[in-house]
């Protein structure tokens, strides 16, 4: 979507300007600009219409999630059994004696 949104406003200006950059009177500093203007715009544009899939997907990957854990069955992937419950182990901190016998 965003890259759509960004060829459609470069292909606006182009049509615009297009003798301008036939004749390579766009300079780099001013594509950068247009670009980065073009980005911000496409970005707004999509946050607007799909806000509510953008942060699903952070959730279903587990970065929006609590800390606590209290999400970890929110984290999903294509071959994952949701009938299965699903959490994030950690891993106990290493005692002092099995440090010593591993170095």
């Amino acid at each position: 979507m965003v890259k759509n949104l960004v060829k459609k406003s470069f292909l606006t200006h182009y049509y615009r300007y297009e003798d301008r950059w036939d004749q390579s009177d766009v300079s780099m500093s001013d594509k950068r600009v247009f670009l980065t203007k073009w980005l911000g715009d496409a970005w707004d544009t999509m946050m607007n219409q799909k806000h509510s899939s953008i942060k699903l997907a952070f959730i279903q990957c587990g970065v929006l999630n609590a800390i606590d854990g209290s999400e970890d069955n929110l984290i999903t992937w294509p071959s994952r059994d949701l009938e299965v419950a699903y959490t994030v182990e950690e891993k106990e901190p290493e005692s002092e004696e099995e440090e010593s016998e591993t170095t």
